[in-house]
């Protein structure tokens, strides 16, 4: 389990489990004001490897990762109004 506080909006926390994952990625995001949000994963390179618009339910998302290879990444979001949190580490088994 990972869990960051945005640096920008104090008000959202970010948790994010199970880490490390080999399926499915939960991220609960409290205090977001947007429902849709867009998550784009980053390998250790700095390369873009997956990038994908998800509609949370009640501040849950859920990416399904089990296609990246195993490694080291980091999610980043995006909600429509602009607003980024993120760079979170996690790891795929």
């Amino acid at each position: 389990v990972t869990t960051i506080t945005n640096a920008k909006n104090p008000q959202t926390e970010i948790l994010v489990y199970p880490n490390p994952v080999a399926d499915y990625l939960n991220l609960q995001i409290n205090g977001l004001k947007s429902a849709t949000v867009s998550f784009q994963i980053y390998d250790t390179g700095g390369k873009l490897t997956m990038q994908q618009n998800s509609a949370g339910s009640n501040d849950l998302y859920r990416l399904q990762v089990s296609q990246l290879p195993q490694g080291n990444y980091f999610i980043q979001g995006f909600t429509a109004q602009g607003e980024t949190f993120g760079k979170i580490k996690f790891i795929k088994l």
